[in-house]
């Protein structure tokens, strides 16, 4: 049986490909388009995986979507009704929206694809995350947690998990609906501090270790709890979600925390300097800073929260984490350090574009009982690069960055006809590029398959020396135009890594982090 999976409309579309339980083929748009957090029709994407393989639409005994239309487009509704008349610019913006394309989104894939509606199907949002991380884990039984900023209805939800008969078996326990939402608060302060929500969610994280949670009493204030019945809800006199084309955050909000962020406020921290120059960072700065240290903080409660809970609720031994909220690698290592559960894992894309492979594997084992589960493997399932492929790319590439490297001079167009240099042997491949890494040139590394999930795990990879600070500066400031607070990770091999990174001595230990 083929399966393919789909996620696109929001962000970070992707697609799946199953075959008779096995992952055989995932990769995001954003891939083929250069367009980061591409949301389109992952056709591109598609067109490569089916390609690869040999298949035809006429080949795929299903087509599944990553969330239910129907219900995602009931809570906008409902949300914008419930601030109307001051969403009025909402309102409309839905109207055209939905009712114009989004609630025929099915309609949409089998036009795309040629297949009968018959052969499509969805997934609840948060299911098609916790299938992601279940399906992938390898774990006969585990908890499952959720957590990103809304999907359907529910913006956290709790899964107890076990394999049955040859059949997985993924049952809600528990669910926290909208607005009381920890991925909307957190990227709520992603706005204020001056990033893009959903996209530099990362950079809060980053700015926070130069920070001091001194605002984690105010922001506590965020979610209203009931001692008596353990329910929270949002305190909305700070916080507000239901009307997308003004501030998320209100008037008390700044009156607590100050003006935000002006996006062309450089902040002056920098992680790659060995002498940090406390002069050059203003009180403003220095606020911004322990307002990121706070919401981290938080988040970081809240989510140790929710792991009690879950514990409390499964009882089970291991548990797996998906949705954004699982890419905040700093609260990732509290959580597993935890002694709670024995074992946690978070599969290469906890996010929306990992949902593809959730909906596609949960959907292939439904209508085929396997033998019980099957750990992922490896994360490398995208699309093969050749001499062909790199040629293809150019058209994609910024002229501003080329105008920077060329060094005849630059003549206003892309040379299509790049240099391609073919190793005759991996061996002397890694010779070469070892040197050159040695003489502290930066490297493009690519080799293989694309990895899943939008962190580089060594096939599209930039590659410089871990000792010097002065090359990475150099990576930062003139080839990814990133913020110096932001760190790079070092590669490593599994026997160093006992001694680099400070991790539970237990035997899933480093396993857990090969993907992170």
């Amino acid at each position: 049986m083929i399966t393919l999976g789909i996620s696109f409309g929001y962000h970070d579309a992707s697609v799946a490909i199953v075959k008779d339980n096995e992952v055989i083929y995932s990769s995001a748009e954003q891939h083929f388009t250069r367009q980061k957090h591409d949301s389109s029709f992952p056709r591109y994407a598609i067109e490569s995986g089916m390609r690869m393989f040999g298949l035809a639409a006429k080949d795929l005994d299903k087509v599944v979507y990553h969330e239910d239309p129907y219900s995602k487009f009931s809570r906008i509704l409902s949300s914008v009704f419930s601030s109307y008349p001051y969403s009025q610019k909402e309102f409309v913006d839905v109207s055209k929206t939905w009712l114009g394309k989004r609630l025929l989104v099915f309609k949409e894939i089998s036009d795309n694809l040629q297949v009968p509606s018959r052969k499509i199907a969805y997934l609840n949002h948060h299911l098609s995350h916790a299938a992601n991380a279940f399906l992938l884990s390898g774990f006969e039984q585990s908890a499952c947690a959720v957590i990103d900023a809304v999907g359907d209805w529910s913006c956290s939800a709790f899964y107890d998990c076990a394999w049955l008969d040859g059949a997985p078996v993924i049952k809600k326990i528990d669910d926290v609906q909208f607005p009381v939402s920890l991925g909307l608060i957190y990227s709520a302060f992603t706005s204020f501090l001056g990033f893009q929500p959903n996209s530099d969610e990362n950079s809060v994280m980053a700015l926070a270790s130069f920070g001091e949670p001194i605002y984690l009493n105010e922001i506590e204030k965020l979610i209203i709890k009931n001692l008596k019945t353990t329910k929270i809800s949002l305190n909305e006199e700070y916080l507000n979600f239901s009307t997308f084309y003004s501030s998320p955050y209100t008037k008390k909000f700044k009156s607590v925390f100050g003006q935000p962020r002006k996006i062309f406020d450089k902040v002056p921290f920098s992680c790659l300097q060995e002498n940090k120059n406390e002069k050059l960072v203003s009180e403003e700065h220095k606020r911004f800073a322990n307002i990121a240290a706070s919401v981290q903080k938080f988040f970081e409660q809240e989510t140790m929260n929710y792991f009690v809970k879950l514990k409390e609720q499964t009882g089970r031994d291991k548990v797996v984490f998906a949705g954004g909220a699982a890419l905040n690698c700093v609260n990732n290592s509290k959580l597993k350090n935890d002694a709670r559960f024995s074992s946690m894992f978070i599969p290469p894309d906890p996010g929306d574009g990992g949902s593809s492979i959730g909906v596609a594997l949960y959907y292939n084992l439904l209508n085929k009982k396997s033998a019980g589960p099957k750990a992922l493997k490896t994360p490398y399932l995208g699309s093969a690069m050749n001499s062909k492929s790199i040629q293809q790319i150019t058209p994609f590439i910024s002229s501003k960055k080329i105008s920077k490297y060329s060094k005849h001079g630059w003549e206003g167009k892309i040379n299509a006809n790049w240099r391609v240099t073919e190793f005759k042997s991996k061996e002397e491949g890694y010779r070469i590029v070892a040197q050159k890494i040695f003489n502290n040139h930066i490297v493009g590394w690519v080799q293989g398959r694309n990895e899943v999930g939008p962190r580089a795990l060594g096939n599209r990879s930039i590659i410089i020396k871990a000792d010097s600070l002065k090359l990475a500066q150099r990576l930062s400031c003139e080839v990814k135009d990133r913020a110096q607070f932001r760190p790079y990770a070092l590669a490593m091999t599994e026997q160093s890594a006992r001694q680099i990174l400070d991790l539970k001595d237990d035997a899933n230990g480093l396993q857990s982090y090969k993907w992170m």
